[in-house]
Order: C-alpha cells, then structure tokens, then sequence
C-alpha cells in the first residue's frame, strides 16, 4: 500500500513533456486498498464512490446545520449537490473518486473549522487542518480550498487565524515537496500561446467552457485542447460570466449577506 506514495497516478499516459504529473497518493492508496480487500471490480469501485459520496452529503449537512439556522437551507443546499448531474459521473467514472475526496474532505474542513469558529476549541481546528492535508494528497485542486477559508473567515468574523492557514500553506509545499521528489519532477516550462491577444481568448473561452459547463452539466466535452477554447460559444459564454461575476460584485455591495458565498463562488469559479 505504500506503493501509492512512490509512483505517479498514470503509467506513460498523460503528462507535460513526456512526464507524467498526476500525484494523487490518497486516491491510488483507496484502489490499491480495495484490490487487496475483494479485487478491481466495475461494481465494488461504484459502489465505494457511492458510499464517499454519500458521506460527503451527511458531512456536508452538518456543516450546513452547524453554519446556518435558516430553515431548509442545509436540505435544500444537500439535495442540489445531491442530485447534481455532475456528480453522477463522478460515481460512474471510477476515478471521479477525486473529486468525491475533495467533496468529503472539504466539507469536513470546513464543518470542523465552523465548530471552532463557534466553540473555540483548538481540537477542532486541528481536525480541519487534518482534513485539509487529506484532501491535499488527494488531489491537488484542494490547495483552492486555502484562499476559500481564508475568505470565509475574514468574511465571518473580521480577523484571521494566521497559524491554522499558514499550517495548510505548509500542507501544500510538503505536499509538492513530495511530489517533485517521488517523480523526479526538476521544472515545469509554461508554453503561452504566440500572441497575447491570443491568450486573453483561451483565458475567456475557457472561463466560458466552465460557465456553460454549470448551465448544462448534462452533457459537457472533456480533455480539449487550449486551441478549442477560442471558440466563439465558449467566448460568448465567458463574457456572460465576466456579466455574471460584475452582477454578484455590485450585489454584494448591496447587500452584506451575499458577500461571502459570492466570494467563494468567484474565487472557485476563477481557481
């Protein structure tokens, strides 16, 4: 089981330069645990994202019950992730487990940070940050997660807990520490587009390929390349959500209730 640690996610798949970078210990540890238990089967692998997933809804409720005493709002936000098409593939596809770990570890962060921002007890923020670098080494889309409780305390109570993100920083670098060291990764050269006009299209058809994404989620197309993004639906659909997050920044002017989730929302959507 160890073996998660050492190697990378794919075997001379995917990759930049010929080397592959997908490092996600937690994930190849839960497959390899489960070909030790009963085998690689289609059912059982389905089965266990089912049962994170369900998890993650019944921790996800919690955080909500804990945050907010608005009626429903824990049932109907639960339900939405619930039945949200998107996460159907996540189930289907085996290796959607990623995503359901960051789903199960990210609610678990931030019900445990809530409980401290209510109790003050450090135990539970140690629990969130425990959580934090589980859901770090199971995917590296988590380090997102740092500037969103940064925000969702400053928003919540006008201070910050320094230690407790510095502590998640430090998760991060250990994190791709390790990473570069297991799979001998030296540098990483960025290749921009020729133009720079040519790089604010990809920007925006990209930002507009997501937008569109969460509109329609029941049909989306994966793994195109940079070049597709210049398409005229996607950079229709990124100046829709340039409009959109203008709207949620003048609305949250407006109204203070609604800057704290349109600040997680921006700085999710933009991550």
């Amino acid at each position: 089981l160890t073996s998660a640690l050492k190697y990378s996610y794919f075997s001379e798949q995917l990759g930049v330069q010929g080397r592959d970078h997908y490092y996600r210990p937690l994930l190849t540890f839960s497959f390899l645990l489960e070909n030790k238990l009963w085998g690689i089967k289609n059912t059982t692998l389905r089965l266990s994202n089912l049962l994170i997933f369900f998890l993650s809804l019944v921790f996800l409720y919690a955080f909500l019950k804990v945050y907010s005493d608005r009626v429903y709002l824990p049932e109907i936000t639960t339900l939405l992730f619930a039945l949200y098409p998107l996460n159907c593939e996540n189930i289907v596809w085996v290796v959607g487990r990623g995503d359901l770990f960051l789903l199960l570890w990210g609610s678990l962060t931030f019900l445990f940070f809530e409980l401290f921002l209510k109790k003050g007890r450090p135990l539970y923020l140690a629990g969130s940050s425990a959580f934090f670098f589980l859901g770090v080494f199971s995917k590296e889309t988590f380090i997102l997660f740092l500037p969103l409780l940064l925000l969702y305390e400053r928003l919540r109570r006008r201070k910050v807990t320094w230690p407790f993100h510095l502590t998640n920083a430090c998760f991060i670098l250990f994190f791709f520490f390790v990473k570069n060291l297991a799979l001998g990764i030296k540098n990483i050269k960025m290749v921009y587009l020729p133009g720079s006009l040519e790089n604010l299209r990809a920007g925006l058809g990209t930002l507009g390929y997501y937008f569109r994404t969460m509109i329609f989620p029941i049909r989306y197309d994966m793994f195109l390349p940079v070049t597709e993004m210049s398409r005229t639906l996607f950079l229709i659909f990124g100046l829709l959500a340039l409009a959109c997050i203008a709207g949620l920044v003048v609305w949250a002017k407006k109204d203070k209730d609604v800057a704290l989730p349109a600040s997680l929302f921006i700085v999710f959507w933009l991550g």
